[in-house]
C-alpha cells in the first residue's frame, strides 16, 4: 500500500510538472513578449513586407491626398474630389515609388533589424496604434480641406505675404 501511494506521488508530481511546463507561455509575462520572426526572403522583398505592415503604402496614397485638398475648394462636388484623388492614386501612387522606399529601408536597415521591425509591426498595440492614427487623419479631412484653402485665399488676398527675401 506503501509503495502505491509513493508511485501514486511521484505519478502526481511529474503530472503537475509536466503541465505546468507545458502551460507556461501562457501567462501573461510570457505571452506579451514577441515572438522572434524570421522571413528567409530577400531583403528587398523584406523590407516591402515591412513598408506594407507598417501601412506606409496605404498612408502614403492617402497623404498624397493633400494635393487635391489644397487645390479644391471645400464646396467642390465630392464625387469630382474622390474621383481626383483616385486619379491622383492610380497614376503617383504607392506603385510608382514603392521600390524607392524599400531600397531607403534596406540601406538603412540590416536584415535583422527588418525582421525585427516586423516582430515589432504585428503587435497588436502596434497595429491599434498605426489605425487609431489614420483614422485621425482621414476624420481631420474636411478641417483640414477648409484649413488650407482659408491659408490658400488669404495668400492670394494678400493677407499672408512672403518675406521680402523671397520676393524677385
Amino acid at each position: 500500500m506503501l509503495k502505491s501511494i509513493r508511485w501514486w506521488s511521484i505519478g502526481l508530481l511529474c503530472t503537475i510538472f509536466i503541465t505546468i511546463v507545458t502551460t507556461i507561455h501562457t501567462f501573461p509575462i510570457w505571452s506579451q513578449q514577441p515572438k522572434p520572426l524570421t522571413v528567409d526572403l530577400p531583403k528587398q522583398e523584406l523590407a516591402k513586407i515591412v513598408l506594407q505592415e507598417a501601412g506606409i503604402a496605404q498612408r502614403y496614397n492617402l497623404y498624397l491626398g493633400n494635393a487635391i485638398d489644397m487645390t479644391t475648394a471645400p464646396t467642390m462636388n465630392r464625387t469630382l474630389i474622390t474621383w481626383l484623388h483616385s486619379l491622383l492614386r492610380r497614376e503617383a501612387g504607392w506603385h510608382q515609388v514603392e521600390a524607392v522606399y524599400a531600397a531607403r529601408l534596406t540601406d538603412t536597415f540590416s536584415e535583422t533589424e527588418l525582421n525585427e521591425l516586423l516582430v515589432v509591426l504585428k503587435q497588436p498595440i502596434v497595429r491599434k496604434l498605426l489605425q487609431a492614427e489614420l483614422n485621425a487623419y482621414v476624420d481631420a479631412g474636411e478641417t483640414r480641406r477648409k484649413l488650407f484653402n482659408q491659408v490658400w485665399e488669404g495668400y492670394n488676398s494678400g493677407v499672408f505675404s512672403p518675406p521680402a527675401n523671397l520676393l524677385p
